[in-house]
Formats: structure tokens, sequence, C-alpha cells
């Protein structure tokens, strides 16, 4: 399936320069974008405080740090390397394909929105899964990077609020019996 899914997503490749360019756009050059939108946002949410800004720079700091000991740890080749059918739209090594960085990132930092830009995280859950999927397209991840990428980066997220609300804010256990 994994294979399936990432070879017939490839395949979309080479059939028109516009959306090849579209996807090398979303693959390569969006995410530096919704970055900058999401710390813009978190900066002007907060007028009385930074103390959000600088959690969630943190997180995404250690979320781009924690990525590469994963692909070490897994150690996934990607999927160029290991099918001679998948043609990349552009060539990218590094430490190895699973989990996804891309994918950890954007998936860290839509938990993040949902916590403290919650008017704007549609915009996040959206451009992370085309930013997700345009990798699988340019042939440089298989599918189950991809997913990984967005299950491991939504524990790190959602663990990193519940250390933000927990030890920083220190926020009382909500009661739902009352």
């Amino acid at each position: 399936m994994n294979y399936f899914i990432t070879h017939l997503l490839n395949d979309l490749l080479g059939e028109s320069f516009f959306f090849d360019a579209l996807v090398l756009v979303f693959a390569e050059m969006i995410p530096w974008f919704v970055g900058l939108i999401f710390l813009i946002f978190i900066v002007f949410s907060y007028k009385r405080t930074i103390q959000p800004f600088f959690f969630s720079t943190t997180i995404l700091v250690i979320a781009a740090f924690l990525n590469p000991g994963l692909k070490i740890l897994f150690n996934v080749k990607r999927p160029f390397e290991m099918f001679q059918t998948i043609e990349p739209l552009f060539v990218t090594y590094g430490f190895g394909s699973f989990p996804s960085s891309h994918a950890f990132f954007f998936a860290t930092m839509t938990v993040l929105s949902f916590f403290f830009t919650r008017n704007i995280a549609l915009f996040f859950v959206v451009t992370s899964f085309l930013i997700g999927v345009s990798r699988i397209i340019a042939g440089v991840h298989s599918m189950y990077d991809i997913i990984g990428g967005w299950v491991l980066g939504t524990l790190f997220g959602l663990l990193s609020v519940w250390f933000y609300r927990k030890i920083i804010r220190n926020e009382p256990e909500s009661s739902t019996n009352s």
C-alpha cells in the first residue's frame, strides 16, 4: 500500500510544468512562509505577554533537532533510493526518510496553533497536509514517512502543550465530574 500510494502520487509529475512547479513550491518554499505566519500570529495574538512566542519557538527548535535523531534511529531510505520507478522532482539527502521532518515539524506547529492561535488553526492543518502530500508527489518521501511524521509530530505537540499547561502555567487538572 505504501509503495502503491507513493508511486501513484509520484506518477503525477511530468504531466504539466505548472503542476510540477506548484509541487516544488509547496514542498520546498511554502514551509518557510507558513512558519513565518505562525510566529507572526503567535506574537500578535498575545499582546501582553511574549511567553507563548518563546515557548512555541523553543518547541519548534527542539522538534527540528529531535527529528534527525529519529531518522538516524529508524534509518529508512528515501523512495527514490529504494525504488527505481520513483522519479524525484529534486534530490535531497540527509539522515534518512522516516519520519518526514516537514510532516513532523508542521504537525507540531499545527497542534501549537490549536492551543495558541485557534482562529487560524485550519490554515495550518491545510498547509501541513499540502506540504506533506507535495513531498510524496515530489518523490522525496513515501506515504508512511509523511503519516509517521504527522503522528509523531502531533504526539510531540500534544506533549508540549501538556507541559506548557501543567508545568509552565501550572494549571490545575480540569474536573469533569462536578
